[in-house]
């Protein structure tokens, strides 16, 4: 009974990252268990879980039913067109996948050296630089990416290029290796309709959204949602960090782009006053008395439109009088800018 639970027991191990019960199951599952050795490889690679897949591929027994598993359909639901596409069959180059997963560089620069394609895919379309991508293998990544024949933009059967895989496994060096790439087209969509910086929107990879942003090569058509043309910032707000926005806000690619009353509205409800400051001292806005009124649509706080009324008096000049005839509001402005002048007369 134990060895007939064995297999979901080790598969289960894997999907939920339990890295000493891997270990332990494979000391103790017998090999006639080791059934479907890519779907396990697989369980564990796309969800970046480098130490489990290096745990499988150097247990001798795994690795050598990895090696010589026929075709595995039943792993991969492989089709013929498929192989006739890439021209490969699953397990012809197990060696030089192993090779990649754990970070076996002398081994790898052989087989490339010997011949190897460096842009194999398995039939899931799941490639070499996919791999390295998605276990933070910087020095495997590297010799990849310096290969004259690597197609650095390779897709998987759901499209998803090295820089997707990269991005949804929060790998923060390999996006910059792959970004460095002269090729890198960090636009490509995945079959979800979703280019790399939606994911990092969407997931919160604030680090990896900057470095995307400093990408020259990015286009004007990261600043809308691809699934409805959205503005990302307007949809995501509530989930970046500040710098974030505000750096997103000041690329001059992206000037045209943006709902900035949308924005402004959103941050308002978020209190999140750098954003709100930098939008009223661009040019994109006018920081006008109807501007703040247009605030109370949001039923805003008094402390929250008392911190606007500032930054909008501080900015113009204008009294906050003129803004509001709101009492509660205008003695939330006030002690703000008395602490202004203060600050102000004291530099002087």
């Amino acid at each position: 009974y134990f060895h007939f639970l064995q297999p979901s027991a080790l598969y289960y191990a894997i999907t939920e990252g339990k890295t000493e019960a891997v270990r332990i199951l494979l000391e103790n599952t017998h090999h006639d268990l080791l059934i479907r050795p890519y779907k396990l490889a697989w369980a564990a690679l796309k969800r970046g879980r480098s130490e489990i897949l290096r745990i499988l591929v150097t247990n001798d027994e795994f690795a050598q039913i990895f090696r010589t598993y026929p075709n595995e359909q039943s792993a991969f639901d492989d089709s013929e067109s498929f192989k006739e596409r890439t021209g490969h069959n699953p397990s012809d180059s197990s060696e030089i996948f192993i090779a990649t997963a754990i970070a076996d560089n002398q081994r790898l620069q052989e087989l490339l050296n010997s011949g190897a394609d460096v842009n194999y895919q398995d039939c899931r379309g799941f490639g070499l630089l996919h791999m390295a991508s998605a276990m933070e293998n910087a020095s495997t990544l590297e010799i990849l990416l310096s290969h004259p024949d690597v197609n650095v933009n390779l897709t998987t059967e759901d499209g998803d290029t090295a820089l997707h895989i990269a991005v949804k496994n929060d790998r923060i060096i390999p996006v910059k290796r792959l970004l460095a790439h002269d090729l890198i087209d960090p636009n490509v969509h995945n079959n979800g309709n979703q280019h790399a910086f939606f994911v990092a929107a969407k997931k919160n990879r604030c680090q990896i959204a900057e470095l995307i942003l400093d990408c020259p090569k990015v286009n004007r058509s990261i600043t809308t949602c691809p699934d409805n043309q959205e503005c990302i910032i307007v949809r995501y707000i509530y989930r970046w960090e500040e710098p974030v926005i505000v750096r997103m806000l000041g690329d001059a690619r992206f000037a045209d782009d943006f709902d900035y009353e949308g924005i402004l509205s959103r941050a308002c409800e978020k209190e999140l006053y750098q954003v709100i400051e930098f939008l009223l001292r661009s040019s994109r806005l006018d920081p006008t008395p109807q501007l703040f009124r247009s605030c109370f649509d949001n039923f805003l706080p008094a402390e929250v439109l008392g911190k606007v009324g500032f930054i909008l008096s501080s900015i113009t000049g204008i009294p906050p009088e003129e803004y509001t005839q709101d009492e509660e509001i205008i003695a939330e402005i006030k002690p703000l800018l008395n602490q202004l002048l203060t600050r102000k007369s004291a530099r002087k």
